[in-house]
């Protein structure tokens, strides 16, 4: 613990112990004033004519520590004076005076009355001191030196006129009172120890619990920051992306020569396998973070192979690679999140052609354990590679590992795919694993536990329509349709505008949130494209306003945004957008999501 806390601990068990002390001198004020009226009552009655009248001293009694009383009272119901500077201080020197008056009191009586009075008295006093001293270690025991102050001198003054006395029983009663005193000291040193051990351990943990929850409360806002700045860095970074894959799919569609075509191949190439990194980048901030979460859904195997070999055909084919399945039965639908299945194995698919230079990868899927609900598939990806070294391979699914330094350099990378994959894995239940044999090749696996449907899915799944056939039948079917599209991003903008134009779709353009409700508000659009970050009013809230407008209640809203998480999935869908189209956008992609929302026209309703 640091210092500085050890002082405030020091201090707050030192002014709660304090504070106890003044408490309990509201009631000892009380108690030793009946206490005192009771020993003047029997003085008086035993020698009337003495010098100090008993009354007279009652009275000093109750005078001089009448303002002690009041102070400490004040001290109580004011706490806060204590915090003041060099309060707590002052406030023990006043307390420390009180007790001493106090005590002063005691041994007045004692000095006046003991030997006067005689034998009967002097046994009375004693017994009244005796309960006094032991009523005092629970009231003064809570700081030192107060119960010491008030025994020691009462003590003392009963000492001297004991021995004065000079007879036998007042030698006895000397002696006890020692042996008492040093009892009651003891007693009360053992007890004030205790007391302020257990302070000082509760106010610890008072402290440790208030630190806890700073330290919590600023995890949560270093986390929400982090969160914040992840979805406008995934914002910021896949806008323009977006622009370039945009770009480079409109005019790959035109007339070009094999030149061309190849440069904007290169183009595009460049622009997905930047992606990819990005989105390695942001996934593992997400991991990190505990942002990443599974969703579940329908799983088909056989989908999630096809659209991995989709993605690395063509790499695979320019090497002369031969891509080979080798699937078990398996049932053809399940629960659990494809889109993390696909990602986790397209990683080691990915892995496997980037560092195979000849002959093939094969992709193994088996059916490893079942139960009533739940059935566990092993998927595992074997290459022809260059092969790992057994030391270098056990450090391969941490981050930013790869072989070595020359395997970035060869084969480029980020090294975060395996790291993803384990911990995507984990979330889904599962285990990751491998084998590696330099020259020879490698072996990566995952296991993941997926839920079997409840009924048998029917149907059959609607085949991808070709780009060519897809703005055919938008063309054909919404040509003249009025689409707004909210986005500030100029380049984006342009290129939808080009992209509606050849489909035949009439595109107006709101630059913020403000603009494109007011927009709304005078067209009934057939569909919405909306940013969410935008200026002036983002487009969640403009989302909220259009839906209260008139009319507009049923408009479709399609979030096209940079913010590709799934909170900002959920985000856009609670504000009343209608689905989520994160950016880069794909034409095929887009085109399926202008089909599923454009409203048909008028003169094609049925």
């Amino acid at each position: 613990m640091p210092a500085e806390n050890l002082i405030s601990i020091d201090t707050e068990t030192r002014r709660q112990m304090f504070l106890l002390l003044c408490r309990n001198s509201l009631s000892s004020f009380v108690l030793n004033l009946l206490v005192c009226s009771g020993l003047a009552i029997v003085a008086l009655q035993t020698w009337p004519g003495g010098l100090l009248h008993s009354l007279v001293w009652l009275g000093g009694v109750g005078l001089t520590t009448l303002p002690f009383f009041l102070k400490g009272r004040r001290v109580v119901q004011e706490p806060a004076r204590l915090d003041a500077a060099g309060g707590l201080e002052q406030a023990e020197r006043m307390m420390i005076g009180s007790t001493t008056v106090m005590a002063s009191g005691w041994v007045v009586a004692i000095v006046a009355y003991a030997l006067p009075c005689g034998m009967e008295f002097r046994l009375l006093l004693t017994a009244l001191i005796a309960g006094m001293g032991a009523g005092a270690v629970p009231k003064l025991v809570g700081a030192s030196p107060h119960m010491q102050i008030f025994i020691g001198m009462i003590a003392a003054a009963l000492f001297a006129v004991c021995i004065m006395a000079g007879t036998l029983t007042d030698y006895v009663i000397a002696g006890v009172s020692l042996i008492y005193v040093y009892a009651v000291l003891e007693s009360g040193r053992r007890l004030n120890d205790a007391l302020v051990t257990s302070t000082r351990l509760g106010i610890e943990r008072l402290t440790l619990l208030a630190s806890t929850r700073e330290a919590l409360s600023s995890a949560e806002k270093a986390s929400k920051v982090k969160s914040e700045f992840l979805a406008t860095m995934s914002h910021e970074i896949r806008t323009p992306i977006n622009a370039i894959l945009g770009i480079a799919q409109v005019m790959l569609r035109g007339d070009l020569s094999a030149a061309q075509a190849r440069q904007l191949g290169r183009i595009d190439g460049a622009a997905e396998h930047l992606l990819g990194v990005i989105n390695d980048i942001l996934d593992l901030s997400r991991i990190e973070a505990g942002k990443m979460l599974i969703d579940s859904g329908d799983v088909s195997v056989d989908n999630i192979i096809d659209r991995v070999l989709a993605l690395v055909s063509r790499e695979a084919a320019g090497k002369g690679l031969a891509l080979q399945v080798d699937c078990a039965p398996i049932p053809r639908h399940l629960i659990g999140d494809s889109v993390r299945l696909t990602q986790a194995l397209l990683n080691y698919v990915h892995n496997a052609v980037k560092f195979t230079a000849r002959g093939g990868v094969t992709i193994r899927v088996r059916r490893k354990a079942e139960v009533e609900r739940r059935i566990l598939l092993h998927f595992e990806v074997e290459d022809s590679g260059v092969g790992i070294a057994p030391e270098q391979f056990a450090r391969l699914f941490s981050a930013f590992e790869q072989a070595d330094a020359s395997t970035t350099r060869a084969y480029g990378g980020s090294g975060l795919g395996l790291t993803i994959t384990r911990h995507l894995v984990q979330l889904m239940g599962g285990e990751v694993g491998g084998h590696s044999e330099p020259g020879v090749g490698s072996t990566f696996w995952f296991s993941v536990w997926l839920d079997k449907p409840r009924e048998a899915a029917g149907g059959v799944e609607p085949t991808p329509a070709s780009l060519d056939a897809a703005e055919a039948a938008l063309r054909r079917d919404h040509a003249g349709q009025r689409v707004l599209l909210a986005d500030d991003d100029e380049a984006n903008s342009e290129l939808a505008q080009e992209i509606f134009a050849l489909i035949g779709l009439t595109m107006e353009r709101a630059r913020t949130g403000v603009e494109a409700v007011e927009m709304a508000r005078a067209t009934a659009y057939d569909l919405i494209l909306m940013d969410m970050r935008m200026p002036q009013m983002d487009g969640l809230e403009a989302t909220g306003r259009i839906r209260a407008l008139p009319g507009r209640a049923h408009t479709p809203i399609l979030a096209m945004t940079g913010n590709a998480f799934r909170e900002d999935r959920e985000k856009c869908l609670a504000c009343g957008m209608n689905d989520f189209i994160p950016k880069p956008v794909r034409l095929e992609v887009l085109y399926a999501k202008l089909r599923e929302w454009l409203p048909a026209r008028p003169e094609l309703r049925g």
